[in-house]
Parts: structure tokens; sequence; C-alpha cells
């Protein structure tokens, strides 16, 4: 029991300390990042975090879709958050089995990008712009209730001493900071879906028209 408390106490030092490297860092880093270059250093850490069981699939990420625009946030910022997002979504998956708990997890998470076009606004003039970076899993999904709150601070659905009530808040938390939104769509039976609004980087010129619907790319461990 003692053990288990220190674990959950170190877990809390790391997330609220993670909030202070972001604000530390963040003016230092580039600001300006495409998802093809991330996605292709980032794949192999989220695959090695994940159980066997449990199948990772990308879509709009490769380097055949370059249509997509640099978004602005520092790549280790969305590092953190999907990474965040990716783990959260692997124990909802390890939840499936209520009646043995113990059993390694298995099922789909699937992190897919797309861009979505900004509509005229009522003074003629083009809005910049978003692309929606998607994490999805097909686990037990979760109430309207705890949907709603599942980005607080510390509130979990772990059990006591497994959960610091930290993730889904740092992920909120630091792409809010950078102009993004993280939004929640989650129903019992059908898994969640969590999406991060990435806004396209200043340097780039309005967009208009939506590129062609990339080629699914799909990565298992």
């Amino acid at each position: 029991a003692l053990h288990r408390a220190v674990e959950h106490l170190t877990g809390l030092t790391r997330g609220l300390r993670a909030l202070s490297i972001d604000l530390d860092n963040s003016a230092a880093s580039s600001h300006s990042i495409v998802l093809s270059e991330w996605w292709a250093s980032a794949i192999s850490p989220f695959t090695w975090a994940l159980p066997k069981g449990v199948r990772l699939h990308a879509e709009g990420l490769g380097t055949v879709d370059n249509a997509l625009p640099p978004v602005h946030i520092p790549a280790h910022v969305l590092m953190q958050a999907v990474f965040n997002l990716v783990q959260n979504a692997a124990h909802a998956l390890g939840q499936r089995n209520a009646a043995n708990p113990g059993a390694e997890p298995t099922g789909n998470i699937w992190i897919t990008a797309r861009l979505e076009v900004a509509t005229h606004s009522a003074a003629g003039s083009i809005a910049r712009g978003a692309v929606h970076l998607t994490v999805r899993d097909d686990g037990p999904g979760m109430d309207a209730g705890t949907a709603a709150r599942c980005t607080e601070a510390f509130f979990t659905t772990k059990a006591k001493n497994h959960g610091t009530g930290l993730g889904l808040f740092l992920v909120r938390t630091v792409v809010e900071r950078h102009g993004g939104k993280l939004l929640v769509e989650s129903k019992v039976g059908e898994g969640s879906l969590f999406t991060l609004i990435l806004p396209v980087a200043a340097a780039e010129v309005d967009i208009t028209t939506s590129p062609s619907s990339p080629a699914a790319t799909t990565r298992s461990p």
C-alpha cells in the first residue's frame, strides 16, 4: 500500500512538473511543425509503449500526406499530448474484459489527421483552417457524465492510487496554451474519440480548398 501511495504521489509530481517544463521550453521550440515529419519520429515510441494485443493505425500522417499545412504547436508538446491520449486509449481497451481485469488489453487505436477548412465569415473574410488530429479507440467508451469531466484536473475512473487524474487535463492544458482545443466524444460500448484542433501556422496562406483524401497507412506492433 505504501509503495502504491509513493507511486501515486510521484505521478502527480511528474504531471505538475510537465506543465512547468512546457512553459519554460515552448518559447524556445519551433512552433511550426509538419505532421508527416513529426509522425516519422513519434511512431516508434508510441508502438513500443503499447501492449502487444493493441494495434495502432494511422491515416493522414504519412510522407505522401504533405498537403496538410504545418501546424502551430511545438513538436514536444504534440508528442506529450498524443502520447497521453494513446496511453489513455490503451488503458480503456484494458477495461473491455471486466470479467478478467488482469488480462492484457486487446483492440485498436486509430490516429487520424485531416484538414478542416474554415468557411467565409459574415464580413466576407476567410478564417484560417485547422488540422484535426484524432485518437480513437474501440474500447468500452464512457457515459456522458464521465466524458464531460474526464479532462478535469484530478478526475479519474481508475482505482485508488492507480491514476493521477492529470493525463487528459495535461493534454487539454498544453494544447490550449498553443491556441488549440481538445474535444471529447464517447459512447458506452462503442469507444471514445479525442480530437486535437491544431491551428495552421501563421506563416501559411489562408486555405480555401481541402486536399484530396490521403491513403491510409497501418502500423502494428
